[in-house]
This record gives C-alpha cells, sequence and structure tokens, in this order.
C-alpha cells in the first residue's frame, strides 16, 4: 500500500509539471486576449470597420478559443496575434 501511495504521489508531481509546461497561466491568457479584444474593438469604434479588422477579429477569437490556455500563445510563436 505504501508502495502505491509512493508512485501516486510522484505522478501527482509529474503531471503538476507537465500542466504548468503545457498550458502555462490560462488566466493570464485571458486576459490577454480580452486585452487584444478591447484594443481591437476601441480602434473599431474611433476608425470604423474594414475588411483587415474582421480578419483580425476572426483570427484573435478563433485562437483564443484553441489556444488560449497554452503558453506558446503567449511567448509570442503565434503570428496572427502578435500586435
Amino acid at each position: 500500500m505504501f508502495l502505491l501511495q509512493k508512485r501516486l504521489k510522484h505522478i501527482k508531481l509529474m503531471l503538476k509539471e507537465w500542466n504548468k509546461k503545457e498550458f502555462g497561466n490560462i488566466f493570464d491568457g485571458k486576459q490577454f486576449v480580452e486585452g487584444k479584444m478591447q484594443k481591437l474593438n476601441q480602434t473599431l469604434i474611433r476608425e470604423g470597420f474594414d475588411k483587415d479588422r474582421n480578419e483580425q477579429a476572426i483570427n484573435i477569437s478563433k485562437n483564443g478559443r484553441t489556444s488560449a490556455n497554452k503558453m506558446r500563445f503567449f511567448e509570442g510563436k503565434n503570428p496572427e496575434c502578435n500586435g
């Protein structure tokens, strides 16, 4: 029984480490995507709507839903959302 507990603790630590590497801080990711959308909305209010801004909003929205929780999204490896 003791061996099982020891193995489970080890697995728990490994999973925590993997989770941090793979997903990073999802709350920071959410703030990042919301900030990008807020800036885009302010630009739309000031300058109006055009095709490029529509595509930019779609890209931010897609990336926010699919990969906002991944660390590489925030490290600048996703060129569609760097602005």
